[in-house]
């Protein structure tokens, strides 16, 4: 008989969990396994007394399957109630990581707007038709085509432009700090005899700094170039300024290296032309009364350049210069190219103004440069 049962205890723990791995229910498939417990309980409990130490240790095994049962029934619940926590988490979590990505994204885009519009105002924006031009300049900048954008550069202090701030920077590598810059030209060059290539030496003489080419194209006006000399005298190709005639007859606009509109040369009165950056007026080159005597001042008056006869040169030089040399000298801490540039123009502009006696000059040997 007790064999019988322990068979019965086997065959009901093998059979037990390949019936509950088809239901869905836990609960009952746990009254199932109680309900066998029960009823091998009763059926030992009447056995005789002497079969006693052989039955109660083979009732063990069926009380260790409803243990192992509950436990695995407590688990499930316990991975249901965790995973319905973690459900409900979620669903306050998302709508909150949503928003905050949401947030985080239109805040990084309005940054972008406010830089991108703040970098505006201080670089040069695209071209549209009708306010750019086309520079074609064959030989020493090679054959290609440019074009200059007609927004200018701000000043120093672009919103609270002050006059004693003086012009902005053209060309860093020309502007000494603290030390006065000296230019020596060949005065027949500035004069109406003078042709179309201004050869500048440094204040010494020796050797030459920069170049300056001058053409005359009619009705289209006069454009002035003005490169670096490197070793061997040899003209570099990326030109330092270029003026090309305004929008008016009187006015010439000023580009950079990277041939983007630097500023504005207007014609205020006879013998004086002010350098507008940005619509502020940052430059006043002034004729005098002497021949060939220029000065550049900032707006509160100081006196920034300035360039006439020099007699005092030695004869070496001269003889350099073809006997006859103009100065230009430039305070520390100012842009030698700017001062230049618009003192060139200053003194060449009515030679090159469309219709002049110079306009049937023959052209410079130096590469002409076509305005498209």
């Amino acid at each position: 008989m007790v064999n019988l049962l322990l068979s019965a205890v086997i065959v009901l723990s093998i059979w037990t969990p390949i019936a509950g791995a088809g239901q869905d229910d836990c609960t009952d498939q746990l009254e199932v396994n109680a309900a066998h417990a029960v009823f091998l309980q009763t059926a030992l409990a009447t056995e005789p007394s002497q079969k006693t130490p052989r039955t109660v240790p083979e009732t063990v095994p069926s009380l260790s399957v409803l243990e192992v049962k509950a436990t695995e029934l407590m688990k499930s619940r316990s991975s249901s109630v965790v995973l319905l926590v973690l459900v409900v988490v979620m669903l306050f979590m998302i709508p909150v990581i949503v928003y905050v990505l949401s947030e985080g994204s239109s805040t990084g885009s309005g940054h972008r707007l406010l830089e991108g519009a703040s970098k505006g105002k201080g670089e040069v924006g695209p071209s549209h038709p009708g306010s750019s031009r086309q520079l074609r300049t064959p030989g020493v900048a090679g054959s290609q085509r440019m074009s200059i954008d007609s927004q200018a550069v701000l000043p120093p202090t672009a919103q609270h432009y002050s006059p004693s701030d003086g012009p902005p920077v053209i060309c860093r590598e020309l502007v000494l700090p603290e030390t006065e810059a000296r230019f020596l030209i060949e005065a027949a060059s500035l004069r109406s005899e003078g042709g179309r290539t201004v050869t500048i030496l440094g204040g010494s003489g020796r050797q030459p700094l920069l170049v300056a080419y001058l053409q005359d194209h009619g009705p289209k006006g006069f454009q002035l170039w003005l490169h670096s000399m490197g070793q061997n005298s040899t003209v570099l190709d990326t030109p330092r300024a270029v003026v090309v005639p305004g929008r008016s007859m009187a006015n010439f606009e000023i580009y950079d290296r990277d041939l983007k509109l630097y500023g504005e040369l207007e014609s205020s009165h006879p013998g004086r032309l002010t350098l507008m950056c940005n619509g502020f007026p940052v430059l006043v080159i002034d004729a005098t009364s002497d021949e060939l005597h220029y000065n550049a001042c900032q707006m509160d008056g100081r006196m920034l350049a300035t360039g006439r006869l020099a007699p005092d040169v030695p004869q070496h030089v001269l003889a350099k210069l073809g006997g006859e040399a103009w100065r230009l000298r430039v305070v520390a801490g100012c842009d030698a190219i700017v001062v230049l540039s618009t003192m060139l123009t200053a003194m060449l502009m009515k030679r090159f103004r469309p219709g002049s006696a110079a306009s049937s000059m023959p052209p410079s040997a130096k590469p002409s440069i076509i305005l498209g």
